[in-house]
């Protein structure tokens, strides 16, 4: 129970570091700096790892732990929309939201947000 507190208190905590990222509208490779340090900070990768890393890696390095996942594909939307990037958000949000016992408005949001973008860029 304690562990369950502490990793809320976690993503609670990450969440609003990176709202108070966004609204500050930083230049781009400041955001890029702030979003490396956050992925280092929550888990333990640099964001440039998880950009490279096949989605099916970063599954088995983290199947059982939804809320990193869930940080995981939160850091790759705050990216440069590239489509490949896009594609593995989807995916991590499709298993987060297959493993997850909660249901989560911003995940719904954020595969809707995916698919505009996608859309978008191939149209």
């Amino acid at each position: 129970m304690i562990e369950k507190d502490y990793l809320k208190k976690q993503i609670d905590l990450f969440f609003e570091e990176l709202t108070a990222l966004l609204a500050k509208k930083p230049f781009k490779e400041e955001k890029l700096k702030h979003l490396e340090g956050y992925a280092e900070k929550y888990t333990r990768h640099t964001l440039t790892y998880f950009m490279n890393t096949p989605v099916e890696a970063i599954f088995l390095e983290y199947e059982n732990d939804v809320n990193t996942l869930e940080i995981i594909s939160e850091l790759l939307l705050q990216t440069e929309n590239e489509i490949g990037v896009l594609q593995k958000a989807a995916k991590i949000i499709g298993r987060v939201d297959i493993v997850s016992k909660d249901f989560s408005f911003r995940r719904k949001e954020n595969k809707e947000r995916i698919a505009q973008e996608i859309i978008k860029m191939l149209g």
